[in-house]
């Protein structure tokens, strides 16, 4: 032993440095050529201290004993400072030799197998109590780990080794598949962190994710298990990603699900986890960390600072409790309900109508029946809404002298939010039981929905479909210009001035919500950009959803079924049927599609060009244009306007299709598509995301730049004139909707946003 060791008593602090020194130590004269057998020659303990800094007292996941669950007289309450004894008392032992510390780390060690509870297939664990449950701990996961490799090391006994590895499966593990680990972030950015809590929605606590990341690389360099290596090392890069979140400058979150800063004595405890880190992994950013974060109790400004910073949350949290108070809310206690399904609520413009919120909505609907109950609050109530739980709130602000408000105009959106706002409090006031609210869009929806659930206390996701990424695209922003055009010239300047008012607006609106949502979930990755470039969410605040489709619904009609359907439609049994079903809105691109028809017809036999149809589903402003533009097309014979169309109608229409066109000209990620592709349709489309052109890679359709009608005319040309080409990408295209869209990937998505935890 080190000659600079001091006498240390059971149970007393330890001297992290020094026993980070002695096990990297062990660790190399077990590794030299020299060493033989598993004690030394100087009559060491055959096992190395724990790196892991201790605490005399570990953390209490709850404060009341459960007395009727004691094991070999150690509460289940208690198993976490049990463990953190028996490794306080080996460490010791490391200083001052004492036999009775391998027999007591043994002896925890058997008690570890013995109520080893199995939490998934090759996983077990140690349920801890919290609340009114038990769940799975990183941190208990982690010194298990730490007491049952030395106890293999000490024995040989193969038991133990099970058990470890089967307690380190836990952190490969989703927390939804019974494991400790949540994801954080999407494609190349996405990491892991281990939770000190393992239940959604995840706290990413600090402590728990260093003390679990430390006790990976122990196991990994103990055991040379190449999995607990290889997840050490990807928690360890998560680690590094987040460090500017946890951060904040002059003190520490001590987890990223609120705004909590860290006390003294756990800004201490944190910056030792990270030395011993720095030490194990050989990080030079985790030792300047270390540094930097032990520098800041010390330093009276950094001192003033948090103390300012507590001062404000505090006062901020007693504002919203006397507003919550003087409003006659109640505020939630949703962390402790268990009972599912859940009520959630649903803020959104308009619902159901046409478009692509209803379709996400529907599948919403189905891939969650077993977990919530769905009720929606919206302006305007559309058709086909039996059997929904719906509810309105009245858009008429008299102050504004409105009759109509609506959120994409400038005043009308300050009442539309207003109404809003006294409609979701009237409703909270009947019914304040729902376990999150999950407004529709990024922006005005969200704004009154962050104040409501700030007021309540009730978790905040916010969906958003493209609104945000709307208000920042300048091509948006010219649509609106050009409408001004048809204005005479007294109207065109209000509606500048209008105009000009109103982008700042929903821009502050924007930034209002999203600073006090809990979490975000976007459709597409542009999106997901938006907020974080210009709205500074942080990657771990934010997740790309997945569509989900019944796929049942839009299964293909058999050959007979197909031509009696277009028969009671009105169409021939052998015709040739292209589908265009969205928004008649400039964003749509309608007119590049009725345009690309036309080309695409006329370069056609006249075979084939007898057989066309044309089925147009949607409405909206460009109604009256797009019909002018049908007619001087010559298209009117074959083109059908359909108008708006319900959700069923809309599925059967493309049953009876052979393709789809998708003509957009702005960056959506159209649920249209996914849609044509389920029904079997052979689609063509212009590549308004990265999106679209993953689902129609690999033959699954035909893509085009935006705006391209020469190269959206071949293309339709193309699967027109060939029936064997249109079926084998139909077919192709159905079946990657099938395996990729399902039920379940969106409700994994959906509960790790809100809520869930496992039933132990």
């Amino acid at each position: 032993m080190s000659s600079h060791s001091a006498k240390l008593k059971v149970g007393q602090q330890t001297d992290d440095a020094l026993f980070v020194t002695e096990w990297q130590q062990w660790i190399e004269r077990r590794s030299s050529p020299m060493h033989a057998g598993m004690i030394d020659t100087a009559g060491s303990l055959a096992a190395p201290p724990c790196p892991i800094p201790l605490l005399k007292r570990a953390p209490r996941l709850r404060t009341e004993r459960e007395a009727s669950d004691v094991c070999i007289g150690i509460a289940a309450s208690e198993a976490l400072s049990a463990t953190c004894e028996a490794l306080l008392r080996w460490n010791s032992a490391i200083i001052t030799p004492e036999r009775g510390a391998e027999d007591a780390l043994l002896a925890h060690a058997r008690w570890l197998v013995d109520y080893e509870v199995t939490v998934a297939p090759g996983a077990g664990g140690w349920p801890l109590p919290v609340a009114d449950t038990r769940l799975l701990s990183a941190t208990m996961q982690g010194l298990a780990l730490a007491v049952l490799a030395r106890a293999y090391l000490l024995t040989g006994q193969i038991q133990f080794l099970a058990c470890a590895r089967r307690a380190a499966h836990t952190f490969a593990l989703d927390i939804l598949d019974g494991g400790v680990c949540a994801p954080v972030g999407d494609g190349e950015d996405a990491g892991i962190v281990f939770e000190a809590v393992a239940r959604y929605p995840a706290d990413h606590s600090l402590e728990g994710f260093l003390v679990a990341t430390l006790s990976l690389y122990d196991f990994a360099t103990l055991t040379d298990d190449t999995q607990a290596r290889a997840l050490a090392q990807r928690g360890h890069d998560t680690l590094h990603k987040l460090l500017p979140v946890y951060d904040v400058g002059y003190r520490t979150r001590s987890h990223l699900h609120g705004a909590r800063l860290s006390g003294q004595c756990q800004q201490a405890y944190l910056a030792r986890l990270m030395d011993s880190l720095a030490a194990c992994s050989r990080c030079a950013q985790c030792q300047r960390t270390s540094t930097c974060w032990a520098m800041y109790p010390r330093s009276a400004t950094k001192r003033l600072r948090f103390h300012l910073a507590r001062a404000r949350n505090v006062g901020s949290q007693k504002a919203w409790a006397l507003a919550r108070h003087a409003l006659g809310l109640r505020g939630t206690q949703t962390n402790t309900d268990t009972h599912r399904p859940y009520r959630i609520c649903v803020p959104i413009t308009a619902y159901p109508v046409g478009g692509g919120m209803r379709a996400v909505m529907a599948g919403w609907r189905q891939a969650m029946a077993c977990d919530w109950t769905m009720e929606f609050l919206t302006a305007h109530i559309g058709p086909d809404a039996e059997g929904q739980v719906i509810y309105s709130f009245d858009p008429r602000v008299p102050v504004l002298r409105a009759r109509a408000i609506s959120p994409s105009l400038f005043p009308n959106v300050i009442g539309y939010v207003l109404a809003g706002l006294v409609g979701l409090h009237r409703l909270l006031r009947r019914a304040p039981d729902y376990k999150a609210l999950l407004p529709q869009d990024g922006v005005y929806t969200a704004a009154f929905a962050a104040i409501c659930a700030k007021l309540t206390g009730q978790r905040l996701v916010i969906v958003d479909h493209g609104n945000v990424r709307d208000l920042y695209d300048p091509d948006y922003a010219a649509e609106h210009r050009q409408r001004l055009a048809r204005f005479f010239w007294p109207k065109r300047q209000i509606a500048k001035l209008r105009l000009a008012l109103y982008f700042p607006t929903v821009r502050a609106l924007a930034r209002f919500a999203s600073r006090y949502s809990d979490h975000i979930l976007a459709a597409s990755d542009d999106i997901v950009e938006s907020y974080r470039r210009h709205l500074g969410v942080p990657a771990h605040r934010i997740t790309r959803f997945p569509f989900m489709l019944d796929t049942t619904r839009y299964t293909p009609f058999d050959e007979e079924t197909r031509a009696r359907q277009r028969v009671t439609l009105g169409l021939p049994e052998d015709a040739i049927v292209i589908a265009m079903v969205n928004r008649l809105h400039p964003m749509k691109g309608v007119d590049v599609g009725v345009s690309a028809l036309r080309a695409a017809i006329a370069a056609l036999p006249s075979d084939i060009r007898a057989r066309v149809r044309i089925l147009i589903v949607g409405d909206g402003e460009l109604r009256e244009q797009v019909t002018a533009a049908i007619h001087e097309a010559g298209l009117e014979d074959i083109c059908r306007m359909w108008g708006e169309a319900r959700a069923d109608e809309v599925a059967l229409l493309l049953r009876i299709s052979d393709i789809f066109l998708f003509s957009a000209r702005r960056s959506i990620n159209s649920m249209a598509v996914l849609e044509a592709m389920a029904a079997g349709c052979a689609t063509v489309a212009t590549v308004t995301s990265p999106h679209i052109a993953e689902y129609l890679a690999d033959l699954r359709g035909m893509t085009t730049s935006i705006g391209d009608v020469d190269a959206l005319a071949d293309a339709l040309g193309t699967l027109t004139r060939d029936d064997t080409l249109r079926q084998e990408m139909g077919a192709r295209a159905r079946d990657y909707v099938v395996a990729h869209h399902t039920g379940e990937a969106v409700r994994r998505h959906l509960l790790r946003a809100t809520y869930w935890q496992p039933e132990l």
